[in-house]
This record gives C-alpha cells, sequence and structure tokens, in this order.
C-alpha cells in the first residue's frame, strides 16, 4: 500500500509542475471534495476491517 501511495503522490506532484510549467489551472477540486474523498477512503478501510475482523 505505501508504494502505491507513493506512486500516487509522484503522479500529483509531476502534473502539478506540468501544469504550473503551461500556466495552467490546476484540476482539483475544492476543499469539501477532497473531504469527501477522503471520507470515501475511510468507508473502503472501515468495510475491508469489518470484512476481515468478522469475516463475512
Amino acid at each position: 500500500m505505501s508504494q502505491e501511495l507513493g506512486f500516487a503522490f509522484l503522479g500529483g506532484w509531476l502534473l502539478g509542475v506540468i501544469f504550473t510549467f503551461f500556466k495552467l489551472p490546476l484540476p482539483v477540486p475544492p476543499f469539501q471534495g477532497l473531504v469527501a474523498a477522503a471520507a470515501v477512503l475511510l468507508g473502503q478501510v472501515t468495510y475491508n476491517f469489518i470484512k476481515e475482523r468478522f469475516a463475512l
């Protein structure tokens, strides 16, 4: 999982450099969108935890 996070971070960083170089607006959602995305990921982790813990 840490390797996936590293690739995601590297990809985001690279896109940030490219978009800034070409003076394009960054394709990121407002803060509320980032919070919603984090909540979705938390829900996924919670589901996997419950599934493994209770062997559903």
